[in-house]
């Protein structure tokens, strides 16, 4: 039988991992956000 502080150690290192998994998301999705409404329409410069 897998003692009780195996399985604590393995429970703590799956939450933790799953956790930081979820804040990545969260953390790349917050970065390609671009609220268009304050920053307007972008057009290209015009090349001289």
């Amino acid at each position: 039988m897998l003692s009780k502080t195996y399985l604590m150690d393995r429970g703590l290192h799956w939450v933790s991992a799953l956790l930081l998994l979820y804040m990545l998301m969260v953390l790349s999705s917050q970065i390609h956000y671009v609220d268009w409404q304050i920053k307007g329409d972008t057009q290209p410069l015009a090349l001289l």
